[in-house]
């Protein structure tokens, strides 16, 4: 469960994986056997390589209002596109946005 919340959470403006003291005694990723520790730090990795992206979106809804976790069309140019076969899940960032 600890690597679906890092996964997640990795694509999230807010960061953290959820805890629950009764039945685990940790939750840093280290502390669990492989693959979980890699596969925390490959998500963990990703989210350092969009954290300026992520920071833009914050400064952007600051700024004008537009929600940080947003749909698809709302970063489209050209409105019609079909949404439900795309293949990508969330936007990433393009030099349109910046």
């Amino acid at each position: 469960m600890l690597t679906r919340w890092t996964i997640m959470g990795a694509f999230m403006p807010w960061f953290r994986n959820h805890y629950d003291n009764y039945s685990k005694s940790h939750q840093e990723p280290y502390m669990y056997e492989e693959p979980v520790p890699s596969i925390c730090r490959k998500y963990i990795e990703i989210r350092y390589k969009l954290i300026q992206y992520i920071y833009d979106a914050m400064y952007e809804n600051t700024q004008c209002g537009k929600p940080i976790c947003r749909p698809l069309f709302m970063n489209e140019i050209s409105p019609g596109k079909n949404y439900y076969s795309s293949r990508v899940k969330y936007p990433t960032p393009s030099s349109k946005q910046r």
